[in-house]
């Protein structure tokens, strides 16, 4: 509602038109043609029997899909997860920090599904547009974000060479053997949402 009353809806909407935009999460709702009305209704709310309606959402559209708000779940159930990734991607990293995630429930023909985790589309591509309900800008991982460099150059995307810093985010989750010895805690993604 803040892009509508700051008057950004329109110029976001202009700019979406001609350039590569990722939306991340709360992006992937915003780029969506379409948003079911029940904001709750994925695998493991608190309240099952609880449905918020959202009356309005304004979105930027131009992505062929429909989208489940908070699809994973409120707060509460926000978590790392595992998901499925296509053959297509089939380098990109498999889990994500998912924070109130949305999922895709519907798309169209011109929608190519990235990740997925049961039936539920968790990362989508058409066109210019890159939509992940994850966010991988909150962990150690690049290969999203290589994916998308390469998505905006005008070379194939397996033609583009890209180096990407490897330096560890502080708050993500750091393997065992080297909380042994640096004496670092592992983090969650409750930890990890609250940095960012």
């Amino acid at each position: 509602f803040a892009l509508e009353w700051s008057g950004l809806l329109e110029p976001l909407r202009v700019f979406c038109k001609t350039k590569p935009v990722w939306g991340i999460c709360a992006g992937m709702i915003l780029l969506a043609n379409d948003v079911d009305k029940d904001v709750c209704n994925g695998e493991s709310i608190e309240n099952p029997d609880e449905h918020v309606i959202i009356e309005h959402q304004p979105l930027i559209g131009g992505l062929d899909v429909t989208i489940s708000r908070n699809h994973f779940g409120r707060q509460s159930q926000s978590r790392y997860r595992k998901f499925e990734v296509s053959n297509a991607v089939s380098n990109l990293h498999n889990e994500g920090y998912f924070i109130r995630a949305p999922g895709v429930t519907k798309h169209g023909a011109n929608v190519t599904v990235l990740a997925s985790v049961g039936d539920i589309a968790v990362a989508v591509k058409q066109d210019k547009f890159l939509a992940t309900a994850f966010h991988p800008e909150i962990s150690h991982d690049n290969s999203w974000m290589g994916y998308f460099l390469r998505m905006c150059s005008i070379e194939p995307v397996e033609a583009v060479p890209l180096k990407l810093a490897t330096t560890v985010a502080p708050w993500c989750p750091i393997p065992t053997e080297l909380v042994n010895m640096q004496g670092v805690l592992t983090t969650s993604v409750k930890r990890a949402f609250a940095v960012y």
